[in-house]
């Protein structure tokens, strides 16, 4: 499906928190739309009352990468991913962090491991095939 992103305001997105807002997030993403998270200010109060809610960190992850803070995303994400949160969505969310760093190496073993969860993730598998080149 194609979506013509001249026909918003800028070709700006603005998505919500959880699960819905990931996929809504990665979806404008991909489509070449510029995406606005909004943090939820919970999620880094949840991570702070319980460091081992690992979808806290998941989340948290996912806005700070919409947000291009790609170094906390990291952190976020890596912690998620040692407690036990090693998703598809963790690992690509993470490759692309360390793609848009220029740390190619950490990306392909990152969309490696999300295409060891799901072998038909397009998004892993599109980030693998950027850093090949």
């Amino acid at each position: 499906m194609e979506h013509d992103l001249s026909s918003g305001p800028l070709g700006v997105v603005v998505v919500g928190a959880g699960d819905l807002g990931t996929r809504h997030a990665l979806h404008w993403h991909a489509a070449g739309a510029r995406v606005v998270a909004v943090c939820d200010p919970w999620l880094e109060r949840a991570v702070e009352v319980d460091p081992q809610y690992a979808n806290a960190r998941s989340q948290l992850g996912l806005s700070l990468y919409v947000l291009k803070n790609y170094e906390e995303a990291i952190v976020q994400l890596n912690e998620a991913i040692a407690l036990g949160a090693r998703t598809e969505d963790n690992f690509y969310i993470l490759g692309f962090c360390y793609a848009y760093l220029d740390q190619c190496t950490e990306a392909r073993a990152a969309f490696e491991e999300s295409l060891a969860i799901n072998p038909l993730s397009d998004l892993a598998r599109q980030g693998l095939n950027q850093c090949a080149e």
